[in-house]
């Protein structure tokens, strides 16, 4: 259960949105509720709280002074906004004190459904980091010498590509599988297999080496494991101890590692990070300067200005990917704030996700960022009922194709509009992505065909996926049960 905090000063539009929240999705359990920001502090200080809901214009203390309260303190929730305006000057701030998301009064039924499941997913990314009990159990003769060593070993958080967590493409999916399997091939050819352990980190991109030995041959190991990558795989981002790590220390050496990894990471290349002992101040990005470049926004500016800001402003980020993610979400909301557009601001954000974990390169980066700047901005919108249309279009492909290969191209080449256009068409018809919505056919397709006693690598076939264990994970992941589970449960109704 999701334990949520609500905090609105009008009564009745408080109970309305702990209606609306636990009748969208009763995996959500609105526990707290405040009238106040004194109210809503207190619980912040008291009570652990997955997310809270925090009106902007609270007496006493507002919204944003809880943002920044939240942020100062390090409170481990994850805090929304609500707000009766869509005023960009919130936006900029809520963004500025990580604020998760923002909700407009009155609540849409639609956005609250679509937000709450992007919070689900997120607190179980949370709930992840966790202390990871299971290190503790793991067998202690995987990590001891045969001299006598205390249990210890090297830890690394090893991220295959991207680290925000946001959806990955089918080309992007498969990239990361070659890379974990280059992973494996490549330690086992160079360490004894019960001196390493490969696990899963706490998103679907990180994975977690241990290995038992000396420093020299350690940091080979991680030295070779990058150089010998190849331009198929993506790109990888290593931070690793320094030393060797007592199993009890695991846990607290790993939180380090993981974050450090998500600040240090380069955009689109592979890297090897040791903490050091001081670390040193980094410059980031010169937010004075990019201020000034983000005056040249103004209402009436061209496509192609607009694109030599964009290159300016990718020019100011420089490599660290944090600074580009930083710089590419300061962009669109300073151009949302001064050119008319119908998408709300969130939805272009999750387009710059979409960008950052799926492209590697800039070139590619740059393209695809055009292509949101032109859909969005200079191309005249569509009557309404064209747009139901063609998500009613794009809908009927998906159920009829869904055991082809299916891609941003393949949708572009087949509608005649970029892939960006098409998704922010079909979602909002059917609160969902494409790819949301194809996952969803192949996997309830597949639960009919295990019901009906098929094996598991012919409907792996039959559904779209070439290898029958990625289809596994998959499948358990979306469903709660294996393959085999699912068969089970079809025959002993039979």
């Amino acid at each position: 259960m999701i334990e949520v905090l609500v905090a609105e000063d009008e009564r009745p539009i408080l109970r309305n949105i702990m209606k609306a929240i636990e009748a969208a999705d009763p995996d959500f359990n609105v526990k707290y509720t405040a009238f106040n920001g004194k109210q809503a502090k207190e619980y912040l200080d008291t009570h652990q709280i997955d997310v809270a809901f925090l009106d902007i214009n609270m007496p006493i203390y507002d919204g944003l002074f809880q943002l920044q309260y939240i942020c100062d303190n390090n409170i481990d929730l994850i805090p929304v906004i609500l707000t009766g305006y869509r005023e960009f000057d919130y936006a900029k701030k809520a963004l500025k004190y990580n604020a998760f998301d923002y909700l407009l009064k009155p609540l849409d039924e639609k956005e609250l459904g679509n937000l709450l499941n992007k919070l689900k997913v997120e607190v179980e990314i949370k709930k992840k980091k966790q202390p990871f009990d299971s290190f503790e159990k793991i067998s202690r003769n995987v990590f001891e010498d045969e001299g006598g060593m205390q249990n210890i070993c090297f830890v690394a958080s090893c991220f295959l590509g991207g680290c925000s967590g946001g959806s990955l493409s089918e080309e992007t999916k498969t990239r990361q599988e070659d890379t974990e399997r280059y992973l494996r091939k490549y330690i086992e050819g160079q360490v004894e297999k019960n001196r390493f352990w490969l696990a899963k980190g706490h998103l679907d991109s990180e994975r977690i080496l241990f290995v038992n030995g000396n420093t020299k041959q350690y940091r080979e190991l991680l030295e070779g494991m990058i150089s010998h990558a190849d331009g198929s795989l993506l790109p990888i981002t290593v931070v690793s101890s320094t030393g060797p790590v007592r199993i009890s220390e695991i846990n607290s050496v790993y939180q380090n590692l993981s974050d450090l990894a998500k600040e240090r990471m380069e955009f689109g290349k592979s890297s090897i990070f040791f903490p050091e002992k001081k670390r040193q101040q980094e410059g980031g990005i010169d937010k004075a300067r990019l201020e000034a470049v983000l005056e040249g926004i103004q209402p009436g500016i061209t496509q192609d200005t607009l694109v030599k800001v964009f290159g300016h402003v990718i020019e100011l980020a420089g490599t660290k990917r944090k600074y580009l993610e930083y710089g590419m979400k300061s962009f669109f909301l300073r151009l949302c704030e001064k050119v008319p557009t119908q998408i709300s601001y969130l939805d272009i954000e999750e387009e710059i996700v979409l960008i950052l974990e799926n492209e590697f390169e800039y070139n590619k980066l740059i393209e695809k960022t055009e292509s949101v700047v032109k859909e969005y901005f200079y191309v005249s919108v569509e009557p309404s009922k064209n747009r139901g249309g063609l998500a009613e279009e794009l809908k009927k492909y998906i159920m009829k194709s869904y055991q082809f290969p299916f891609s941003s191209q393949i949708m572009e080449e087949r509608f005649g509009y970029s892939a960006f256009y098409l998704r922010s068409v079909f979602k909002e018809a059917f609160g969902m992505s494409p790819n949301e919505f194809l996952l969803k056919v192949r996997m309830d397709k597949a639960c009919l065909l295990l019901k009906q006693g098929i094996q598991a690598k012919d409907v792996a076939s039959e559904v779209g996926f070439s290898d029958p264990l990625y289809f596994s994970k998959v499948f358990k992941k979306f469903t709660g049960s294996s393959p085999s589970e699912c068969m089970g449960n079809g025959q002993s109704r039979r």
